[in-house]
This record gives structure tokens, C-alpha cells and sequence, in this order.
């Protein structure tokens, strides 16, 4: 991946699923703890990259937000596509990378963006993505994807029809970023009214 800086990176929070066992809630401007999942999805990225940016549907109702770029994704088959959609926007801006995370996973390590970017720079091999992987898990969109595979990923995606995550990282030259000895509760996906009520349960425990 050579050397990636922060002032290099874009930090893309996706926002555009639909939320559907939530009642089609948007799911960033759920509260937990007091805060949006969209304040503490942002609280992972915001010191580690030079701008933040959400990806949301075209339709999607946005609060008001100043501090984030917006990157639309009219694409429903997949949310490769918003990942497509937000590695052209970074380019076309100039960024060498993209931390990604989506809105809906509050509790990630305290080291989360920190760990990505350093197991960005932990080889020699010119890397085009480092995925995060816990408990034995590939943790979908949570990546770090240099620019300059657009080109490629966008043949995988339109052409090839490879719309399923993980098998971009398998026809990729990826990397794992293990992350171990964390809370149980990291990577705990928020896309159900039993799990929205867990996250409450936690972060509410003395």
C-alpha cells in the first residue's frame, strides 16, 4: 500500500442501509448513550483522517451536518457500490485511502483507525486494502482501501457482478488486521430492535 499518511486518508461512514427491522429508522441519528450512532461512528475516525464524509442514499433525510462531504449512492444490488461510489469520490478529491466503518457498529476498538493505518504501512508489499477481522471474522466494510484500486474494483463490481465483500478482498491484494483481547461487545452490528436494545444495555452498565 506504500506509505498512507492521515492527511492522505478520506474517512467514509456508511449510512445508506435501510433499516428495515428498525422500523426504516435512520440509523445515524439513533441515540445512544446521548450521542448519534452518527457522533460515535465519527469518534473513531475523526483524528486519524484529514476530512470525514457520509455515504447515503440519494433519499436518505440528512440532519444538519457541516463537518461531513456527502457521497451518494443510488445503487440498491449492493453496498459494494457505495464502496465503489466512495473510492471514485476520494480520488477524484485526491485521497490516497479510505478508512471505512459503517454508522450501526458504536463499539469498536479504541484503536480501531490507529490499527488499520499502521497495518497499512507493516509491509513492503503494495497493498490495496487492509480489512478488519475479529473473533475469527472478516468485519465487512470495516476497511482501509487505497485510491488507486478504483480501477480494478470497478471491474470486479460492474463487470464481473463480485458484489459480495469479502471476495473483493480475495481478488485484491489484502491484508487482515486482527484485532484481539477487546470488549466482547466490539463490532456489535446495531440492525435489530433486540440488538439496539444490547447496545443500550451496555453502554448504560456502570
Amino acid at each position: 500500500m506504500g506509505h498512507i499518511s492521515n492527511n492522505d486518508i478520506l474517512g467514509v461512514i456508511f449510512c445508506g442501509g435501510q433499516a428495515l427491522r428498525l422500523g426504516g429508522l435512520s440509523k445515524m441519528t439513533i441515540k445512544l448513550g446521548g450521542q448519534s450512532l452518527l457522533s460515535h461512528a465519527a469518534t473513531h475516525l475523526q483524528s486519524h483522517v484529514a476530512a470525514m464524509a457520509l455515504s447515503v442514499k440519494p433519499d436518505t433525510p440528512l440532519p444538519i451536518i457541516r463537518e461531513f462531504e456527502i457521497i451518494y449512492d443510488s445503487h440498491d444490488e449492493s453496498v459494494a457500490f457505495a464502496l465503489l461510489s466512495a473510492l471514485k469520490h476520494a480520488k477524484d478529491r485526491g485521497y490516497g485511502a479510505i478508512l471505512t466503518l459503517p454508522v450501526d457498529t458504536p463499539f469498536l476498538p479504541g484503536n480501531y483507525a490507529a490499527a488499520m493505518i499502521s497495518a497499512s504501512k507493516d509491509t513492503s508489499i503494495n497493498l490495496d486494502c487492509v480489512y478488519a477481522q475479529y473473533n475469527g471474522r472478516i468485519q465487512g466494510l470495516h476497511s482501509l482501501w487505497k485510491t488507486s484500486v478504483y480501477d480494478e474494483l470497478e471491474v470486479q463490481i460492474m463487470k464481473n457482478k463480485t458484489y459480495k465483500i469479502s471476495n473483493l478482498y480475495d481478488k485484491t491484494l489484502s491484508t487482515s488486521c486482527i484485532f484481539t483481547d477487546v470488549d466482547k461487545a466490539s463490532f456489535l452490528n446495531i440492525n435489530t430492535p433486540e440488538t439496539l436494545k444490547l447496545a443500550q444495555d451496555i453502554i448504560a452498565a456502570p
